[in-house]
């Protein structure tokens, strides 16, 4: 008899504890459930807002504090800059792939790639696209999770940061320094408006033309050579599955690595369906300017590294316009001055464009895509990294820059001597 009743206590035991651990399951399984409907939600409405050419309230699931706050305020912006010009998305589809969730108690952390695909409504024809990290944070209240953080890679929140900053260092709180820098967006879209209707004047600007010297073996630029790697490349988020090393944000970016890899790609670096040869091209330097950091063009495998020509913008510039035997032969245009001292309809794919906010260059793009005469600068789509970025709107360049403050210049390039 005994034996009989530790038996049912210990059944009893075993079916408490087997309930227990499936309702703490099951509460785990629910709240993943909710914090990823938050999230899929969040990114639906931040989109949709381009569509609809109308910020869209996410109020209900996102705390207020100084960081939902300054979000808020680069979807703000942006979106009115769209709409400034008519320019939305005709579609777009997210994909998430959820890295890690970690629930504490009341408390959240989810790291997730986020991949968009989207169409501009004045490229109808040519999908974008846009790979980017993101940590979110949330806390849950009344049984309602909410995000309290968003933090991601953004050029325009990069851009709106440095601004933001600068007020504070003027003394103003975050939130004041948001509220300004915001308020100081939103007048800048207004002016630039006004300006691209045709209130000024078109200004000469001065052509900054390369040389070569002692012909060798020439090597024309296939501008679509150049974009089907722009194509190919400009998302890859596994780094060990690109060719070319990355140079990381904390050591300037990999902007203009990748601006190099398209130019080099173009001149016939890559072979495409060969991705033994062109890797071994890498190695062997084909198609690249052997020396040391100083005096070369060169990149090199994934693990190692690149020359100071390759990958800075500044020296690009320099290197790609100057006087030289071999390189790439660049032509720059529009230098030091305002992005619309330059016409859209001089800007064709396979250039090189560089922005800045006044004359402090920092950010290197690839056109991968312009019509047989664009007449706007929403006609054209730029890729580049850093950001992992296909086909962006060169508009929202223009716009993340600063409106009129945003200086843009061009290199287009032409047949060139390589020693190999």
């Amino acid at each position: 008899m005994n034996k009989i009743k530790k038996i049912i206590f210990l059944i009893v035991i075993f079916t408490l504890i087997l309930g227990n651990y499936n309702l703490a399951f099951g509460a785990e399984t629910t709240n993943n459930e909710n914090i990823k409907a938050v999230i899929e939600k969040y990114f639906d409405n931040y989109y949709k807002s381009f569509q609809k050419m109308d910020v869209i309230n996410s109020n209900e699931f996102l705390e207020d504090n100084d960081n939902t706050y300054f979000n808020k305020a680069v979807q703000e912006f942006m979106v009115e800059g769209d709409k400034a010009i008519g320019l939305y998305y005709k579609d777009y589809k997210v994909s998430l792939d959820y890295k890690d969730i970690s629930i504490s108690g009341n408390n959240a952390t989810v790291k997730v790639l986020m991949h968009l695909d989207y169409v501009y409504s004045t490229t109808p024809n040519s999908i974008s696209s846009l790979s980017s990290d993101y940590t979110f944070n949330l806390v849950k209240s009344n049984k309602k999770w909410k995000l309290s953080s968003i933090n991601c890679n953004s050029l325009a929140a990069d851009c709106f940061k440095t601004l933001v900053n600068k007020k504070v260092k003027q003394g103003l709180s975050q939130r004041d320094a948001i509220t300004k820098a915001k308020e100081e967006k939103m007048k800048s879209i207004e002016q630039t408006k006004k300006y691209i209707d045709g209130s000024a004047a078109t200004i000469k600007q001065q052509v900054v033309g390369s040389s070569l010297v002692t012909p060798a073996t020439s090597f024309t630029y296939n501008r679509m050579l150049g974009r089907n790697y722009a194509q190919r490349f400009a998302e890859e988020s596994d780094l060990n599955e690109r060719f070319f090393y990355t140079v990381p944000d904390e050591s300037g970016g990999d902007c203009t690595n990748f601006v190099s890899q398209c130019v080099w790609a173009a001149y016939g670096g890559y072979v495409e369906g060969n991705d033994t040869l062109s890797k071994s091209n890498i190695s062997n330097k084909v198609r690249m300017v052997n020396g040391t950091y100083t005096t070369g063009w060169f990149g090199g495998r994934v693990g190692g590294g690149g020359s100071g020509k390759w990958e800075s913008v500044t020296n690009f510039w320099s290197y790609a316009t100057s006087s030289k035997t071999y390189g790439p032969k660049g032509t720059g245009v529009n230098n030091n001055n305002p992005y619309y001292n330059l016409s859209p309809s001089a800007i064709k794919y396979g250039d090189v464009l560089q922005f800045g906010e006044l004359t402090d260059y920092h950010h290197s793009t690839f056109v991968t895509y312009t019509p047989t005469s664009p007449q706007y600068y929403s006609d054209i789509l730029i890729s580049y990294h850093s950001y992992d970025n296909y086909n962006a709107n060169l508009w929202d360049v223009i716009i993340s820059f600063g409106g009129n403050d945003c200086y843009m210049r061009q290199i287009y390039f032409g047949t060139a001597q390589f020693s190999s």
